[in-house]
């Protein structure tokens, strides 16, 4: 099967569908009321809140025609790695606090 332009236009547009549908970017904001802001928890936020912006479901007759195959092939990788960066940070559990049950 060939990879085209509007093939990786569609795989990253529904993750990151995927990722507005999963609360991901709620979960990450909450976690930053609770323990603090990192600059590392901003630029996934940031990253996953570009690509949900940036890439809705059927908008690729408005994007970019010019761009080359490896283009969107890195965009999809960066995509799929702020997505295991995120997950990663959720589940994370704050040092200096002590569960007591």
């Amino acid at each position: 099967m060939r990879v085209t332009k509007k093939s990786l236009y569609c795989c990253i547009s529904y993750r990151a569908l995927e990722v507005k549908n999963s609360g991901i970017l709620a979960k990450l904001a909450e976690k930053c009321e609770r323990e603090g802001t990192t600059p590392e928890i901003v630029k996934v936020f940031a990253a996953l809140d570009w690509f949900v912006d940036e890439f809705p479901i059927g908008g690729y007759g408005k994007f970019p025609k010019s761009r080359p195959v490896a283009w969107y092939e890195k965009l999809l990788a960066e995509l799929d790695e702020a997505i295991e960066k995120a997950y990663a940070i959720l589940a994370e559990q704050p040092e200096s606090r002590t569960e007591v049950m």
